[in-house]
């Protein structure tokens, strides 16, 4: 158990004939967690936090956002670890709550003020597998699932799929860029004599561009390929990334639906390391 007191005090001067801005927030942050282990292979816990994140930690005081309040984000987790096969493979898995409260978006009334405009909850689950199997293999593989969404706003956007100006209210609205389902898997294989060689593939679900959730990126999945030679001072690796050049959109700009980021295509990699 713990709690932290945080005083955020910002003071913003100017040179012109401006008014000067100040602001203090003070808030505690708690955490507490429980682990039980019943065994020396399987543990369980339960934890939760609070933060928070005042405007001026990311945006310079000004008066279109010195009445903002703090973003708090609560952290509410169960999860379980067991250790497989005597050890070499260690398994984890997590559910999760998580809320953030406080977001601060464009005031709809007054575009050039920033206001607390909501509440977003993200709930879901996160596994993850890592270790050595038979045979010298070491592996890795994860898979998260993600409920993202605006469960409180008064904000609206606005979309180039609608009529300029149309209001879109958030509310409701999943979050942006947040795929519901993604996974990965990968595995190297030890050949012995300072070589390796392994492979992985990689799946991202469906996301909005925005919260507009107008416009869909599609989901992907992207195959890797890696091998590695070591000695006791050098290692050269070999990585080709994307190898069936598949095209695809990594990313957006999050809060609106005209600038989406393609994926690299088919890419190779060689790298060389030394220790001195």
């Amino acid at each position: 158990m713990g709690a932290r007191y945080d005083v955020f005090k910002q003071d913003t001067g100017f040179e012109r004939k401006l008014s000067a801005l100040e602001r203090t927030d003070r808030k505690f942050s708690p955490r507490a967690g429980l682990v039980w282990q019943p065994d020396s292979v399987q543990s369980y816990y339960l934890s939760y936090s609070r933060s928070f994140q005042p405007s001026g930690e990311n945006f310079a005081l000004s008066t279109s956002n010195i009445d903002n309040e703090p973003e708090i984000t609560v952290n509410k987790e169960v999860g379980a670890k067991f250790d497989l096969l005597d050890g070499a493979l260690n398994l984890t898995t997590a559910l999760f709550d998580l809320e953030r409260t406080g977001i601060k978006n464009t005031d709809p009334n007054n575009p050039r003020r920033q206001v607390n405009v909501g509440t977003q909850r993200t709930q879901g689950l996160e596994l993850a597998l890592n270790g050595r199997l038979p045979g010298r293999w070491d592996v890795s593989a994860g898979y998260a699932y993600l409920d993202a969404v605006m469960v409180k706003s008064v904000a609206t956007v606005s979309s180039l799929q609608l009529p300029v100006g149309a209001p879109i209210p958030v509310q409701g609205k999943t979050a942006a860029l947040t795929p519901r389902h993604s996974a990965f898997v990968w595995a190297m294989k030890d050949l012995g004599h300072g070589f390796s060689a392994g492979g992985g593939l990689n799946y991202v679900g469906v996301r909005y561009a925005s919260l507009s959730n107008l416009v869909t990126l599609p989901s992907y999945l992207t195959a890797d390929l890696a091998g590695s030679y070591k000695t006791d001072r050098y290692e050269l690796s070999l990585n080709l990334k994307n190898i069936t050049n598949r095209k695809y959109y990594v990313s957006a700009h999050g809060t609106v639906d005209n600038l989406i980021l393609p994926g690299p295509g088919r890419e190779v990699q060689i790298t060389l390391r030394a220790k001195f």
